[in-house]
């Protein structure tokens, strides 16, 4: 019998060196002591959105679920790990539908 993960996963240590500290903790500390942040807005180094849907049946336009990783850097030694693990939603788009430019004729 396998257990189901629960979500949000969070991992707090740097799985190399066991550091708590990541490089956007650190900026954000600057950030906020000179009051250009506030302490409450979650930060990370990179996202990736993998959305979960049928490649033969996706309807660009509508909503699927999501996992939303997230990653940062260990101040302590530079390892990339993963942070933070969500369920999400994501609308399906087109590919190449993002950042086009838009020209104007």
């Amino acid at each position: 019998m396998t257990t189901q993960p629960q979500f949000p996963m969070t991992f707090d240590k740097c799985p190399v060196c066991g550091g708590t500290d990541t490089i956007t903790k650190a900026f954000k500390r600057v950030l906020v002591e000179k009051g250009l942040f506030r302490e409450e807005i979650p930060v990370a180094m990179a996202q990736s959105v993998t959305p979960f849907a049928d490649p033969s049946a996706i309807l660009f336009g509508v909503r699927a679920p999501a996992l939303i990783t997230k990653y940062d850097v260990c101040g302590s030694c530079g390892c990339y790990y993963c942070v933070r693990v969500d369920l999400g939603e994501v609308e399906l788009q087109a590919p190449g539908s993002m950042n086009q430019p838009k020209f104007q004729g």
